[in-house]
């Protein structure tokens, strides 16, 4: 929601067609923002977000039907549940994809963009069995076609944007919104688990993901970090707040020496005794960074006192 507001803010400033803020807040959120969290509530919460954020633009007009306010648009396909740090193994390159392939993924497309302004509920059930007659044929192609194990076809076939009950067991860019190029930017909170609570639920699950920064002591924060780089464009840039364990424990080796041989971090922020979230006792950092060669030109600071949360760019600047 953050990410939008600034955009909006933005974009008023550098364009000069005068766009109202609710044409131009439903186009960024269709064509430009996505979103994934493996809680169905987290999702809902989020859908919930943006409708209201629509609904504040909206102007009342008593002479038109509906006292002039649209229908909300149909965020399924564009908030998904899923686990993030789950991806599909790409057995080969999206060029050497058959012309099927791409046409069955463009015809996906039409139907989701078409579904996102959907108006009544015989539109969007006519819709959405389109949707689901075209992944289960495009699944067939994939496993035929371009490598993918009949696992993974298969996975991809049941992968379901509609059902809000179901969290997917993997999250892809290019099945679920299209995405294949990467993204610019990358932001979020992710969350503080260490991977052996449980008895290693977590780090059972993950060990052989292949994260260069998997330790068997660390905290699942540490894989969002190298899976948000993976999942930007290069010179894309990735921005999270994190425990800040990382920097000085054991365990988060791996992930400092990720950051320094594989990304171009930009800006670090050390809030050391500062608590940001009322609700957690972690310590906790920002990192900026972005998807390139190390120029070693961080932009660091530690913040001492609470000052620093009334204005931190102020505080950044002066530190």
């Amino acid at each position: 929601m953050g990410l939008l507001n600034r955009i909006v803010d933005l974009s008023k400033k550098v364009s000069e067609e005068q766009t109202d803020t609710y044409t131009l807040k439903l186009n960024l959120i269709e064509n430009c923002i996505y979103g994934s969290d493996i809680q169905q509530i987290a999702v809902q919460i989020c859908k919930l977000r943006f409708f209201i954020s629509l609904i504040c633009e909206c102007k009342k007009d008593l002479r038109k039907t509906n006292f002039g306010i649209n229908p909300l648009p149909n965020l399924e396909t564009k908030f998904v549940c899923a686990n993030s740090l789950i991806a599909l193994e790409k057995n080969r390159d999206n060029d050497l994809f058959g012309s099927d392939i791409v046409n069955i993924e463009n015809e996906l497309q039409v139907v989701r963009h078409k579904h996102f302004s959907a108006k009544n509920v015989t539109e969007k059930k006519t819709l959405r069995i389109e949707d689901e007659k075209l992944r289960k044929k495009l699944a067939g192609h994939l496993q035929n076609d371009s490598g993918y194990s009949p696992k993974e076809a298969k996975l991809m076939a049941e992968w379901n944007p509609y059902d809000q009950n179901a969290s997917s067991p993997f999250f892809d860019p290019e099945w679920m919104f299209g995405v294949n190029t990467g993204f610019d930017i990358v932001i979020g909170n992710p969350p503080y688990i260490q991977l052996q609570k449980d008895g290693g639920k977590l780090g059972k699950l993950y060990q052989n993901c292949g994260y260069k920064t998997f330790a068997s002591t660390g905290d699942i924060y540490s894989l969002f970090y190298e899976r948000g780089v993976q999942l930007l464009k290069n010179a894309g840039h990735l921005c999270f707040i994190t425990s800040n364990k990382w920097m000085r424990a054991g365990y988060g080796e791996k992930t400092r020496d990720y950051f320094s041989k594989e990304t171009n971090p930009l800006l670090l922020i050390d809030f050391a005794g500062v608590k940001i979230f009322e609700s957690a006792t972690v310590d906790t950092n920002i990192l900026l960074l972005e998807k390139g060669k190390n120029k070693n030109k961080t932009f660091a600071c530690v913040a001492k006192d609470k000052s620093c949360r009334e204005n931190l760019s102020d505080y950044i600047q002066q530190n």
